[in-house]
């Protein structure tokens, strides 16, 4: 799936303009908890997603947009997509942001963010991780698509993953096109699991970089039964060899 935006911004977060409408309501702390738990519910949905979802980001990433991108597994850019959490400069605290950005690029940049509360370049968000491409600028959006598409195609035919994030569980059944010696998709981020696919025509190894337990790997073994191993955090695993 890929997630885009159709104006000048991806997602500029929540409007201001009706939080402080909501202020003057008769309860808006009732309010502002339903908006949060729609909020919540959405990620929690976006992280849970069966399938891979690639953003194509065309513009600023700001606050709860900023949330958008973090619960999606592949990021593609363009120069013009920045990124930020300002919610600081305004009392507020991304509290359910602030996990997913930790996640994605480690406590050291996570509290670099939130607590300059700056907008980083689309440059800078890739050279730490939260973009995993960026589209030279003076391509279009259909070029921008494209990519993500591609990337999309790279995750879900060329890999053959199908992500079971509730049950800490991968199926991978890559196939190589002919003349391909190998192919790699590094950093594929699901359910809290993050881990990287290395394959060959006799070969898949894969590397769970992190995640909240271990990792069941279902894979299709040389005489053609499907098998299942547990790979570790922070561990590798070849798990099958043509004959």
């Amino acid at each position: 799936m890929i997630l885009a935006a159709a104006g000048p911004a991806f997602c500029a977060g929540m409007d201001l303009a009706e939080m402080t409408a909501t202020a003057q309501s008769e309860n808006p702390l009732q309010q502002w908890h339903a908006d949060a738990v729609l909020y919540r519910d959405l990620l929690e949905t976006m992280l849970r997603f069966p399938k891979p979802i690639v953003a194509a980001v065309t513009g600023p990433a700001v606050a709860g947009g900023a949330g958008l991108v973090l619960a999606c597994d592949v990021v593609v850019g363009t120069p013009g997509a920045t990124f930020g959490l300002p919610e600081p400069r305004r009392g507020l605290v991304a509290g359910m942001v602030s996990p997913l950005l930790a996640f994605r690029v480690g406590a050291g940049w996570a509290a670099n963010l939130l607590l300059t509360s700056r907008l980083i370049e689309a440059a800078e968000a890739h050279r730490i991780g939260l973009y995993h491409e960026l589209i030279p600028e003076g391509l279009s959006f259909l070029q921008l698509w494209s990519a993500a598409t591609f990337l999309r195609g790279v995750v879900e035919d060329l890999m053959g993953v199908q992500v079971r994030a509730d049950q800490h569980a991968v199926r991978l059944a890559p196939q190589l096109p002919t003349g391909w010696e190998m192919a790699e998709l590094e950093r594929l981020s699901f359910g809290g699991h993050t881990i990287t696919v290395h394959t060959t025509h006799t070969g898949l190894i894969v590397t769970h970089l992190s995640g909240p337990a271990p990792l069941t790997v279902i894979y299709q073994a040389p005489d053609g039964s499907e098998q299942s191993e547990v790979v570790e955090v922070g561990r590798s695993m070849r798990f099958w060899q043509n004959k």
